[in-house]
């Protein structure tokens, strides 16, 4: 995993792996591996030093970032195994204004004391 760093040029010709020359705070390095996965908004000036062929290039220059956000609720009074989704009153079909907001699944955990993990 390289954090801070940059693509300066790839290379997904070879048949068994793909090349990815990077810019890090070391120094530029050469990996070279079987699969690559990246963690990036896939926006075209994130991916200025990817090898994009035509239809990828057409296909993420589609894109439109946006904002996500996790949020943790607890003590809530809703029932287990129960779904909250936001609707929007007077919207076409109900949508919420804040596509984002709108889908609160129910996940069950416990949090212990401090020191003693989490179950």
């Amino acid at each position: 995993m390289f954090l801070n760093s940059k693509v300066i040029a790839t290379d997904r010709n070879g048949n068994d792996c793909v090349k990815v020359l990077i810019q890090t705070t070391e120094g530029v390095k050469l990996i070279v591996a079987k699969k690559l996965l990246i963690s990036i908004p896939p926006l075209i000036s994130n991916l200025a030093g990817f090898d994009l062929s035509p239809t990828e290039h057409n296909l993420f220059a589609q894109w439109a970032n946006g904002a996500y956000y996790t949020a943790l609720v607890r003590n809530t009074g809703i029932p287990d195994n129960v779904v909250v989704m936001g609707v929007g009153a007077g919207t076409p079909y109900n949508l919420p204004a804040c596509k984002e907001s709108s889908f609160l699944p129910s996940t069950c955990f416990e949090v212990q004391s401090a020191g003693a993990g989490i179950s």
